[in-house]
C-alpha cells in the first residue's frame, strides 16, 4: 500500500477521534451547565418570603450560604431574590454568634461587592479574631470569653494547645470568613500566626489533621482544611501593611511565591493520595476544591479533581435540581449540600489572593 494512503488514513483517524472529543467536551460543558441551572432553581425555591432560607439556628448563614452560591451561578446582585436575601442578611448579621454564620456571610457579603458593606464586613471580621481561641482556632460559638485571644488593644493571650476545645471544621470556615475580612482592610496577621501555630503544632506524622486534637477522627477534608490554612497564614505573613487586596485580582504571574516548609510538604504528599468517590461527602468535595484553587492545580496528585468531581456530582443530582449526601436528609441540609455542590461545579474560587508556592504543584506528587 502506498505510504501516501496509510498517512491520509492516520490522518483521517486521527482528525475524527479529534472531533469525538470536542464533541464529548461539548456535551459535558452542556451537561454542566444545566446541571447548575437546575440547582439554582432548586435554591430559588427554597427562598422564604423574608427572603431567607431555613437551617435549624442557622437561617442567616444558611441564607449567605445559598446567595454566595446563587451568585456563583450566574444570578446578579440585582436579582430580586438577591436584594432580598441580602436586606434580610444584613438585618440580622451582627446579632448571631455562630461561627459557621459570621463566616458564611463574610464569605457572601465579599462576593455581593456592595461597598457599603465594608464596615460590616470589618466589624464581623473583629469579632471572629475575638473569637479565636488560645490554641488558635475556634468552636461553633464565636463570642469574647476567657479563652479567646483578645480584642485589639489587649496583649494576645500565650499560645498554647492543651484543653483545646477548638475543631478544625469551624476553623476552617472562621480562616475562609478572615480572609474575605481582610480583603475589606482587616488586619489578620496575628490571628493568621495562631492558626498556622494550631495547624503546625497538630499534624500527625502522615501530614494529616484530626477533628479536633486529642480526638481521634482523621479525615480527608480536615487534611484539605489544614493544608489551605497553612497557604493562607504564609500569604498573610507576607502582608507589609493594612489595605484592601488589590493583588487578589492581579494576574498570578504578579503574585507573591511562598516557600514550602514540612507541614506543607507533608500535607501535600497526603492530599496527593486523595480519591474522590461516588459516596464522598459534599464537604471533601468542596474542600477538595479549595485545595485545587489554592495550588492553581488541575491535578492533585494523579487526581484531576475538578473533572473527577463533576463527573461525580452530575450523577448524585436529584431529579428536583438539588443534592443531598444521604438520605433522608432534612430540605435544610440539602439547601447547603446544593450550594456547595453549585460551587464546585462552578469552580468558586474562595482562596484567590493566595500567593503561588516556589516550586510547581506537580511536584508533590512523589514521595
Amino acid at each position: 500500500m502506498p505510504t501516501w494512503i496509510i498517512r491520509c488514513g492516520w490522518l483521517l483517524v486521527a482528525a475524527t477521534l479529534g472531533n469525538q472529543s470536542i464533541a464529548q467536551q461539548t456535551r459535558v460543558e452542556m451537561s454542566l451547565k444545566e446541571s447548575v441551572s437546575r440547582g439554582v432553581r432548586f435554591l430559588q425555591s427554597g427562598q422564604q418570603r423574608d427572603g431567607s432560607w431555613l437551617f435549624r439556628g442557622h437561617n442567616v448563614g444558611i441564607t449567605a450560604l445559598a446567595g454566595l452560591a446563587l451568585l456563583e451561578g450566574g444570578l446578579s446582585a440585582t436579582d430580586p431574590q438577591l436584594i432580598h436575601a441580602h436586606d434580610y442578611i444584613l438585618k440580622d448579621a451582627t446579632a448571631t454568634d455562630q461561627t459557621y454564620d459570621i463566616s458564611v456571610i463574610l464569605l457572601f457579603l465579599d462576593r455581593y461587592g456592595s461597598k457599603e458593606d465594608t464596615q460590616l464586613m470589618l466589624k464581623l471580621g473583629e469579632r471572629l479574631v475575638a473569637g479565636q481561641l488560645v490554641s488558635g482556632g475556634w468552636t461553633y460559638v464565636c463570642s469574647q470569653s476567657a479563652g479567646s485571644t483578645g480584642t485589639s488593644g489587649q496583649s494576645p493571650a500565650p499560645f498554647t494547645i492543651e484543653a483545646d476545645i477548638a475543631n478544625n471544621a469551624n476553623t476552617q470556615f472562621a480562616v475562609l470568613g478572615l480572609w474575605a475580612a481582610r480583603r475589606a482592610g482587616l488586619d489578620v496577621r496575628e490571628a493568621m500566626n495562631r492558626v498556622q501555630q494550631r495547624f503546625q503544632a497538630t499534624q500527625d506524622r502522615g501530614g494529616r489533621w484530626h477533628y479536633r486534637p486529642g480526638v481521634k477522627l482523621t479525615t480527608d477534608a480536615m487534611t484539605c482544611a489544614g493544608l489551605v490554612s497553612l497557604l493562607m497564614t504564609k500569604t498573610s505573613q507576607s502582608d507589609h501593611e493594612r489595605k484592601p487586596l488589590q493583588s487578589d485580582s492581579a494576574s498570578e504571574a504578579d503574585l507573591r511565591t511562598i516557600p514550602h516548609d514540612e507541614f506543607i510538604d507533608r500535607a501535600l504528599r497526603r492530599v496527593a493520595r486523595i480519591r474522590m468517590e461516588s459516596d464522598s461527602s459534599m464537604h471533601l468535595t468542596w474542600s477538595i476544591g479549595l485545595v485545587g484553587h489554592a495550588l492553581r492545580s488541575a491535578q492533585l496528585g494523579s487526581l484531576p479533581w475538578h473533572e473527577r468531581g463533576t463527573t461525580i456530582l452530575l450523577r448524585r443530582q436529584n431529579r428536583d435540581g438539588g443534592w443531598n449526601h444521604s438520605k433522608p436528609i432534612p430540605p435544610s441540609s440539602r439547601t447547603a449540600d446544593t450550594a456547595f455542590a453549585i460551587l464546585f461545579l462552578q469552580q468558586s474560587n474562595l482562596t484567590r489572593g493566595v500567593a503561588s508556592l516556589q516550586r510547581t504543584p506537580i511536584e508533590y506528587g512523589s514521595e
